[in-house]
C-alpha cells in the first residue's frame, strides 16, 4: 500500500484521534481521490481537520464530489461542498448551487447574527450557498437569483437570494431590494433586504435605510441603523430615530 491509500483508510479508522490526523494529512496531498473519503469522514466527526483538509483541496477533478456534498444530509457537509464550488465560480456550478438552495428546508436566516459567524462549522448551508453564488461568473444567475428574491420556494431561499444580490453588489438589483425592504409582508424578508443593501453606498440606498429605521418591526429597525453605520452614515444624524425606537419599545 502507498501512504495516500494508508491515510484514507485511516479516515475511517476507530480511534478518533487517528482519524484527526489522517484528515490534516490527507490535505496535504491535494488529490481529489481524497475528496469522498474525506466529506464521508466530515459527515461523521465535523472536524475542524476536516474541513480545512477540504478547503484545501485545489484538484478540478473533484468537482463531482463536491457537487454531490451539495445534497448530503449532514449541514457541515453542504456548508463545506458550496463554499468550495463557489470558489471556483463556473457556470455549471451557480446552476446546481441554486437548485440546492431551492431545496433548503431550515426555517430561516439569522438575518441578525450573520456577521458575527467566525467559523465554517457555524455558516448555515443556505449562507453558504448564497456566498458561493455570489462568487459566480454566470451571468443569467443574477435575474434567476432576483426571481427568487422576489418569489422563492421558501424564506430561507428568499433571504439567501437577497443576501447574494448584496454581496455581488449587482446595480440592477437595487431597486428589487428596496421594494423588498418597504413592501414585503415578511419580517425576515424586511431584514434580509436592508441588510444586503449594506453593500451599495448610494444616495438612493440610504434614503431607503432611513426610512426603514421608522418600519413597525424593532429587528427591521435595528438591521437599518446597523447597515447604515456600515455605510459610515454619520450616527449623529441616526440619534433622534434611534432614540424613539428604545421608548417605543418600552412604552
Amino acid at each position: 500500500k502507498d501512504a495516500q491509500e494508508i491515510i484514507i483508510q485511516s479516515l475511517d479508522n476507530e480511534d478518533s484521534d487517528l482519524r484527526k490526523i489522517a484528515a490534516i494529512s490527507s490535505g496535504r496531498f491535494g488529490d481529489h481521490k481524497v475528496v469522498g473519503p474525506l466529506i464521508k469522514n466530515l459527515a461523521k466527526d465535523e472536524s475542524q481537520e476536516a474541513i480545512d483538509a477540504l478547503m484545501s483541496i485545489n484538484d478540478h477533478r473533484a468537482t463531482d464530489t463536491f457537487i454531490q456534498g451539495l445534497y448530503s444530509d449532514n449541514k457541515i457537509v453542504r456548508t463545506v461542498s458550496a463554499l468550495w464550488l463557489g470558489r471556483r465560480g463556473d457556470l455549471k456550478n451557480s446552476q446546481l448551487l441554486i437548485q440546492a438552495l431551492e431545496k433548503e428546508e431550515e426555517e430561516k436566516l439569522d438575518i441578525m447574527n450573520l456577521d458575527k459567524i467566525k467559523n465554517i462549522k457555524d455558516i448555515p448551508p443556505a449562507y453558504a450557498e448564497a456566498i458561493a453564488l455570489a462568487q459566480s461568473d454566470d451571468p443569467d444567475s443574477v435575474s434567476k437569483l432576483i426571481g427568487m428574491a422576489v418569489s422563492g420556494k421558501s424564506i430561507i431561499s428568499q433571504q439567501a437570494a437577497i443576501i447574494s444580490l448584496g454581496l455581488r453588489s449587482e446595480p440592477q438589483a437595487v431597486a428589487t431590494l428596496i421594494e423588498l425592504s418597504k413592501t414585503s409582508s415578511s419580517v425576515q424578508i424586511k431584514m434580509a433586504a436592508v441588510f444586503a443593501l449594506r453593500n451599495y453606498n448610494t444616495l438612493e440606498v440610504k434614503a431607503a435605510l432611513y426610512s426603514a429605521l421608522e418600519d413597525e418591526d424593532i429587528g427591521v429597525k435595528l438591521m437599518a441603523a446597523s447597515s447604515l453605520v456600515s455605510l459610515e452614515y454619520p450616527l449623529k444624524e441616526m440619534v433622534p430615530e434611534l432614540i424613539s425606537i428604545v421608548e417605543n419599545e418600552k412604552a
